[in-house]
């Protein structure tokens, strides 16, 4: 009989042991695949200037300086990393290395080409590269900027009218749920 219960104990450990390996292999193949090498480049500062055409009360907010970081995974900053940076037309802008930092500035040029610019970090050893793109666009031309602004009477007149028709859609249904009442008999039931 003690036989019998130290042979069960010892298969109910051995289980308990195979389920407990199985659980962390299992838990280990679904972990999310870790990024401690993957190279990544981020925009940590920009510095922007502002101008008011004389044509039309537009304002102009130009970027001139940016300030990227090169990251290996998340949150490690890689440094001596080859940074070249394209402009819209596809051509090469600039280009240069990383500080021990991760830092790599440059500036553009005041108005800055419309379109997509696109920032390349690579990796030496082994070879990582990351891709960071943003964009540069250009509403209103100054051909099309408008040639005055509304009067304020204008802007009164404009607000009284979505005032108006605001409180004539809340009248509307009200006077629709009263009617809807009236006809189902739940004048005085709600």
């Amino acid at each position: 009989m003690v036989a019998v219960r130290k042979g069960r104990s010892r298969k109910i450990i051995g289980r308990i042991l195979l389920l407990i390996v199985l659980s962390f292999g299992l838990v280990s193949i679904l972990i999310l695949p870790v990024e401690a090498h993957r190279l990544i480049i981020a925009i940590e500062k920009m510095d922007v200037v502002m101008s008011l055409r004389p044509e039309c009360p537009i304002l102009n907010i130009d970027v001139k300086r940016i300030e990227i970081l090169t990251l290996l995974g998340p949150t490690v900053r890689a440094g001596n990393i080859s940074v070249k940076v394209y402009d819209p037309d596809g051509s090469l802008y600039v280009e240069g290395w990383s500080d021990y930092q991760g830092r790599f500035v440059f500036e553009l040029p005041l108005p800055a080409k419309p379109g997509k610019w696109e920032i390349t970090g690579k990796y030496p050893v082994p070879l990582h590269t990351a891709v960071l793109d943003f964009y540069i666009e250009r509403s209103i031309i100054s051909e099309q900027a408008p040639q005055e602004v509304w009067p304020v009477y204008m802007t009164v007149i404009a607000a009284s009218g979505y005032a108006i028709g605001a409180a004539g859609m809340v009248l509307a249904y009200v006077a629709w749920r009263a009617r809807r009442r009236a006809l189902l008999g739940l004048h005085g039931q709600r």
